[in-house]
């Protein structure tokens, strides 16, 4: 057997090991994504207690809700939220600031008591 025989014989057995690696580790990928997906999927999560959010705001737009205790209408479809709840990663998620929404950004902006 020659070198030449030798190194081809080598590198043979490393290019099946690493397909077999790949082969094996996308599998791997495929069934763990697939496992996460599924068990981690629990749907959107209840809205914030109505004490703290007394009010809806759905923008057309983007079709996002965001729940607030404060909202007052400037005029002209211009609404300010003080402090709301929006929907961030699957949890509600409050922020203490003043957010303007506009009606020419956001479409038609829905606010509801509830």
């Amino acid at each position: 057997m020659g070198f030449r025989q030798a190194v081809n014989d080598s590198l043979s057995i490393i290019l099946k090991i690493m397909a077999i690696t790949a082969i094996v580790i996308i599998v791997l990928w495929v069934g763990l994504s697939i496992w996460g997906n599924i068990a981690n999927n629990d749907g959107v999560p209840d809205p914030p207690d109505e004490n703290k959010a007394a009010y809806l705001v759905v923008l057309q737009a983007t079709g996002q809700e965001i729940y607030t205790d404060k909202v007052s209408d400037s005029g002209n479809g211009i609404y300010e939220l003080n402090g709301y709840y929006e929907l961030i990663k699957n949890k509600w998620v409050y922020n203490d600031t003043i957010l303007p929404l506009d009606k020419y950004y956001f479409g038609d902006i829905t606010v509801r008591r509830r």
